[in-house]
């Protein structure tokens, strides 16, 4: 064997490195974003994610935080949020410090470059990231308070959306809830009412609903069954009435306008009925739907996401049209909007997967991918600040030994 001659190699890597490093100076260095657990992060930031966002919107008079995300950007720990002025195109983007407090950027991103990146962080694959045994429970629809930052509906569980951890208990709690952030109450589909701060339960009523739904207009939580629907003023926790809003209601969405849009599961209808007067003022009949479930709603472009058998089904909430109609493996009890990202989210509990749905405009839509749930999930509830997608689903061989999970779903 020939004797190697190590120093014309050294050489020779030396010359490479000192080239490639002279060259990595005359370019600008791009900008990095380290992946590492939220809870990590929340763990290393020094200030509160309240407090950022109060100095971040001080920067943007008028604005309204439209999406945020605490992330380490080019070593840097920050919150980075995307504030939207209303009638002005674009968004302002600003990083605060994560640390110190102060904003170290302050961007303003144009109307085609801010439908760029939001199309760019749709195109992010969602992956289950927790998976949380809630043990023997038994749960229908799931609701998120985006102000107390609490997840409820999984049993008589309350849980803390931010680490996914069980932070209280509703007593008699449990099937669906109706949240009134504005006035700290929340109303049980079963007519318990409670604090939301403190979960005490105040009072109850009589009522026996099925589906579940507060109407921030008239500050009404209705509830619904069969051919009867309870309607409670939450400013005074005292049934209004009990009425006659449709027959056989499934799901319902209100519009922040005043009306609530409800299926009629099994004629595969929408109605729309004012929550003031309680007059159903129009059924929209959608054709080839079968058993209506789910429903869920873009509040900007109106647009109602209607899931019947084997479709989602888009429905323009003026007038009753479909400008759209996408397949999915199963309806789903429940479906979720994350209204900053503009996906829509459909739990297939046929096959075990979420079909996530883009925007693309109010009368255009697009898979963007179809992810495993690790379980028969048929409900789900979305987080627009972290964009987490909460689902659950039971394990067991019989509904005696069905053990309660909820799964975690982030891109």
């Amino acid at each position: 064997m020939k004797a190697v001659r190590y120093p014309t190699i050294c050489a020779i890597v030396l010359s490479f490195a000192v080239a490639t490093r002279a060259s990595a100076q005359e370019t600008k260095a791009p900008v990095t974003k380290e992946a590492t657990s939220q809870a990590a992060l929340r763990k290393e930031a020094k200030i509160a994610e309240a407090d950022a966002r109060k100095t971040a919107l001080a920067a943007v008079p008028g604005g309204k935080v439209q999406s945020h995300e605490l992330e380490r950007e080019n070593g840097r720990l920050i919150y980075s949020y995307d504030i939207k002025v209303a009638g002005k195109s674009g968004v302002e983007e600003i990083n605060v410090d994560a640390k110190s407090g102060e904003i170290v950027a302050h961007e303003h991103e144009d109307a085609k470059a801010e439908a760029k990146e939001k199309k760019a962080e749709a195109n992010q694959h969602y992956h289950v990231v927790d998976r949380v045994n809630l043990g023997k429970a038994r749960a229908d629809y799931i609701i998120i308070d985006p102000v107390g930052r609490r997840l409820y509906g999984l049993g008589d569980d309350v849980i803390n959306v931010d680490d996914d951890k069980i932070v209280g208990h509703v007593a008699g709690g449990g099937g669906g809830y109706a949240i009134a952030s504005d006035l700290n109450r929340g109303l049980v589909r079963n007519g318990t009412l409670f604090d939301l701060k403190t979960l005490a339960v105040t009072g109850h009523i009589d009522a026996k609903g099925d589906g579940i739904r507060y109407e921030p207009v008239t500050h009404r939580a209705f509830t619904w069954a069969d051919k009867d629907a309870w309607v409670v003023d939450m400013r005074t926790g005292k049934l209004v009435t009990k009425s006659n809003i449709g027959d056989g209601l499934e799901s319902g969405v209100a519009d922040g306008k005043g009306k609530l849009f409800l299926n009629v599961e099994d004629s595969g209808f929408v109605e729309r009925v004012d929550a003031r007067t309680l007059k159903i003022e129009a059924t929209y009949r959608i054709p080839s739907c079968g058993r209506a479930q789910g429903l869920s709603m873009d509040l900007e472009t109106r647009r109602l996401f209607m899931a019947c058998d084997t479709e989602m089904v888009v429905v323009n909430a003026d007038n009753g049209t479909v400008p759209a109609r996408i397949r999915v493996a199963s309806r789903a009890d429940q479906n979720c909007y994350d209204a900053s990202r503009k996906l829509v989210f459909n739990p297939n509990r046929a096959d075990s997967t979420m079909t996530v749905i883009h925007e693309d405009s109010p009368d255009q839509y697009s898979v963007a991918e179809k992810v495993a749930t690790g379980g028969g999930a048929r409900t789900c509830a979305v987080d627009d600040r972290t964009h987490k997608v909460f689902v659950f689903y039971y394990e067991g061989t019989t509904r005696e030994n069905a053990q309660l999970v909820m799964a975690v779903l982030a891109p």
